[in-house]
């Protein structure tokens, strides 16, 4: 339509629906050569209501935007046309997703389906009106550009349109925005106070104009509200609208089941597994069971089950197999679990091949393994009688294929019998061996050692009695201790043996013991002898010379074996001698003194012991003269973060050439002074690690080939720049949080630093954003997460400037582990073995070892034992009949985790040989009389 200038033009603007009709009328008069327009009346005509006949009213579509808000906020107030809005119905189903907005007021639910690329949406508000949701929105921009959908129920009619945020505060259509009506299908419902709008569209519905794109696994904002009137016109309040961050999920396949065990039986292997913590938003179906015989094998899929159980069977016994399970849903199978093993099995069969051996007060049984019936024999029972065939009863277990019976008679015969047990059961008991035990000779007598140069003899006198038995050879242990530690080192067949290669100095203990065809007797007395010659020459001989005095020092040799009783010290007035004895030391030092300053002296040393004198060192020679004296007019002259010296030379040198100056610095003024440098002329700039704004004192020394002089004048200076580089940035990852934590700079460049600037990327080498400031020397990173490594740098500032970036620190966001469980231990001969179970969770960051604590108290007292990288430990610092106490740990790159359950074992072993002290002969009797052993093997003797 056409408007001609000069004219005034009435507008009646209509709203219709498909029951009633409502308008607001506005009559606009415009005039156009001023284009105001000017509010005249505001009321209702209902449908069918007759109105001014004489008024010429044409109805006209204009593209405007009720709803321009006076508070600023952000608006859906109005839809542009009631005209644009859609009806149907959608059976949404279960949501996959759900979001708590706004706790108790709104929720947003939905499921991706990755297949058909579309987003399938539910949101409600705790209202009975209207309620709206955009896409991609930009906080900043409020609803300018976000892609909106609203919607409301009424008299059971759900209506809904398709939006753009067009501008801050307004919205429209998107068919009127050049766009489409891009959802497929929706629904809606009143229920309980709460309204519900739910509705489908396409993740990329193509509509460029007005729609965002949805994207899965991406960070994205929405805007929401609210409102409780059934009409677009109507404004949301300040607190039933807002943004919300959040990453849409997609449904997909579920995660592998955790906690695969097993078990075995006869031919078979039983299976148990949790469901996965994640079934991709898509109810497991079922579990596919797959089976192999090697690690990493199993693939052959064996079985379906719908529950976390199943049973393998028609297995071959003592073949190792391989497990895995997977989980189905709607999607598709998911990854498989991680693999177990197990292997069916029997009872052992008859162990075979039995044979007793007999020894002194004992019998050593040794037996053939037998087939172990698809599981590991985890002991052997051994059973005695002293009749043959008849009377077994058990004596004990071993874990092991040999077996020594003690405590025994010697020269009765034993009868024996011994079966194999597995986890299954015990086998049958083999067939029978005997034996009768008889004894070794006594000890050697009167044992002595007689040291040389890097040997000792030893000599010793036979047994007093072979026991029965020749003696057939002797055994030879040696100490570097008395009364322990000792090892056996060689045999012999007489009577005497020289040990060789020894350390002189060194003294060394010996024992020895006879042989027999029954076995080794017991120790002689113990001997002991230290190998020894005189000393070595000494070394090193260094001299220092002062006014009319030569002071010489040397390195102490090798003593020959024994003590160095003094030094001798020769003196002569020419190279190569003769030499003069002019004193004794018993230190490596000597002063000679009362000398002739510009007069060379010559000298050589030698060292004594109980043995002799050795031999003489190598000559030094020496002139005795004296120090320069000290440097003139020192001044300093300060530069960034350097001073400049300069000094003249001093007036005397002492008799010698000057050969360079030393510069001493210190903070104090008068006191504090240490070397910092050297210098060959009479100049030096002091650049080596100056801080800005410090006062440096400095002092100066002339040296010649005596030594060096007295200080020079004191001068000072102070240098000045921006900060360094803050120091010593560490991290301390926390759960979803990381401290940092830093020195002051070496340097606040000369002035006092006012703040901390931090900065955060997500890679080595940055780029760096800045996240805060900080007048501390610590800042609490909470916008991090765990999983995820993070980058830092520091810097200080002052009222220079900036300073340099702090070396970068990183870290993996973290936790520590939790708490070590299982932990068991088990007993052996000066052993204790232990082994555990990782812990349910690494805390985020892999298990890196576990550390194992170790107390004679049970529930106090524990200590610091080792560490390992796997879930066992052997400690064989334990001592037979102490009952030891253990805790572990588990660690990873954050650090230590809680005490694991305490455990506890008692080490011991065989008793040592009683003593036999008197036998007496009777008519039809002996009697035989023994001490008991010395060493009960950690545990009471019993018989």
């Amino acid at each position: 339509m056409a408007l001609l200038g000069n004219r005034f033009y009435y507008f009646i603007i209509i709203l219709h629906n498909s029951d009633i009709m409502k308008v607001k009328v506005n009559f606009l008069l415009i005039v156009s050569f001023l284009i105001p327009l000017i509010l005249m009346s505001n009321f209702n005509i209902l449908k069918n209501n007759n109105y001014d006949q004489n008024l010429v009213i044409e109805e006209i579509e204009i593209p405007w935007k009720y709803g321009y808000s006076s508070d600023g906020e952000n608006s859906f107030k109005t839809p542009q046309k009631i005209q644009n809005v859609i009806d149907g119905t959608i059976n949404v189903g279960e949501y996959s997703f759900t979001e708590i907005i706004v706790s108790g007021t709104f929720e947003l639910h939905y499921t991706i389906d990755l297949v058909t690329s579309s987003i399938t949406v539910g949101v409600k508000a705790l209202n009975t009106g209207w309620v709206a949701i955009g896409f991609g929105a930009i906080e900043a921009n409020r609803m300018d550009g976000a892609d909106i959908v609203i919607g409301y129920v009424s008299s059971g009619t759900t209506y809904i349109r398709d939006d753009i945020g067009d501008g801050g505060t307004g919205h429209l259509a998107d068919i009127s925005n050049g766009g489409s009506n891009d959802i497929s299908a929706f629904a809606g419902s009143e229920t309980g106070g709460w309204t519900t709008i739910e509705f489908k569209r396409q993740l990329d519905t193509g509509d460029t104009s007005s729609d965002n794109i949805i994207t899965a696994e991406q960070a994205t904002t929405i805007i929401w509200a609210h409102h409780s009137s059934d009409s677009f016109t109507n404004k949301h309040s300040n607190s039933a609208r807002g943004f919300y961050s959040l990453t849409f999920k997609a449904t997909t396949v579920p995660d592998e089941p955790t906690g695969l065990t097993s078990s075995s039986g006869n031919e078979q292997v039983f299976l148990s597994w949790t469901a996965p913590a994640n079934n991709g938003g898509s109810s497991i179906s079922n579990y596919t069971i797959f089976q192999g015989i090697t690690p990493g094998g199993a693939t052959t899929n064996i079985g379906i089950t719908t529950g976390t159980t199943y049973t393998a069977t028609s297995l071959t016994n003592g073949q190792l197999y391989y497990f895995a399970v997977s989980a189905t849903n709607s999607i598709d199978e998911g990854a498989k679990s991680s693999e177990t093993s197990e292997t069916p099995s029997t009872i052992p069969s008859t162990p075979s091949g039995l044979i007793a051996t007999s020894g002194n007060s004992e019998i050593s049984l040794s037996w053939t393994i037998p087939n172990n019936g698809g599981n590991p024999i985890s002991s052997y029972k051994i059973y005695r009688s002293l009749i043959s065939g008849s009377g077994f009863s058990s004596i004990g277990t071993n874990t092991t294929n040999s077996y020594i019976d003690s405590g025994l008679a010697n020269g009765d015969t034993y009868y024996y019998k011994v079966s194999a047990i597995n986890s299954n059961g015990e086998g049958a008991q083999s067939s029978e061996a005997s034996a009768t035990p008889a004894a070794p000779p006594s000890a050697p007598q009167s044992m002595s050692a007689k040291y040389g140069n890097q040997n000792i003899t030893l000599s010793w006198s036979a047994p007093a009695s072979n026991n029965g038995a020749n003696v057939t050879g002797y055994n030879i242990y040696r100490s570097t201790t008395s009364g322990s530690g000792f090892s056996k080192i060689d045999t012999s067949l007489t009577l005497n043996y020289i040990d060789l290669s020894l350390s002189n100095g060194q003294t060394y203990f010996y024992k020895v013991s006879a042989n027999n065809s029954i076995g080794e007797g017991g120790f002689s007395n113990e001997a002991s002898s230290t190998p020894s010659t005189i000393p070595d020459i000494p070394t090193g001989l260094f001299k220092t010379v002062e006014n009319a005095q030569v002071n010489l020092t040397w390195i102490a040799p090798n003593n020959g074996g024994s003590g160095i009783t003094s030094y001798k010290i020769y003196r002569s007035s020419s190279t190569g001698g003769p030499y003069s004895l002019i004193g004794t030391s018993s230190i490596t030092l000597y002063v000679d003194n009362g000398l002739i300053n510009g007069n060379e002296y010559f000298y050589v040393i030698s060292a004594l012991n109980i043995n002799g004198e050795g031999l003489k060192s190598s000559e030094i020679s020496a002139i005795p003269v004296t120090t320069p004296g000290f440097p003139q007019s020192l001044t300093a002259s300060s530069g960034n973060q350097q001073i400049g010296l300069t000094w003249t030379t001093p007036l005397l040198n002492g008799g010698s050439a000057i050969t360079g100056y030393n510069i001493y610095r210190s903070l104090s003024s008068g006191s504090g002074f240490t070397k910092i440098g050297t210098s060959m002329g009479l100049s030096y700039t002091d650049s080596n690690g100056l801080t800005n704004g410090v006062v440096y004192y400095y002092k100066v020394t002339a040296n010649n080939t005596i030594g060096e002089g007295t200080y020079s004048n004191e001068a000072s200076s102070v240098p000045s720049t921006i900060p360094e580089a803050p120091q010593s940035l560490s991290v301390v990852s926390g759960d979803n949080s990381a401290i940092l934590s830093w020195s002051t700079p070496s340097s606040d460049g000369g002035s006092a630093i006012t703040s901390y600037k931090i900065y955060r990327g997500d890679a080595s080498g940055g780029p760096y954003t800045l996240i805060s400031t900080s007048s501390l020397t610590n800042f609490t990173d909470t916008n991090v997460q765990n999983g995820d490594v993070y980058f830092w740098v520091v810097t200080a500032v002052n009222v220079k400037g900036e300073g340099t970036e702090s070396a970068e620190i990183s870290t993996l966001v973290a936790t520590t582990p939790g708490i070590t469980t299982g932990l068991v231990a088990i007993s052996g001969n000066n052993s204790i073995s232990l082994s555990w179970d990782v812990p349910n969770s690494n805390g985020g960051s892999t298990i890196t070892n576990y550390t194992i604590y170790k107390s004679a108290t049970s529930g106090s007292g524990f200590t610091f034992l080792t560490t390992s990288v796997s879930t066992s430990y052997v400690d064989n610092t334990a001592l037979n009949g102490q009952a030891y106490y253990y805790k572990v740990t588990a660690n990873n790159s954050i650090g230590e985790g809680g005490f694991s359950n305490e455990a506890s074992a008692t080490p011991s072993t065989l008793p040592g040989a009683p003593f036999i002290s008197n036998i007496a002969v009777g008519d039809g009797y002996v009697i035989v009389n023994w001490t008991a052993p010395s060493d009960d093997g950690g545990s009471n003797i019993t018989a």
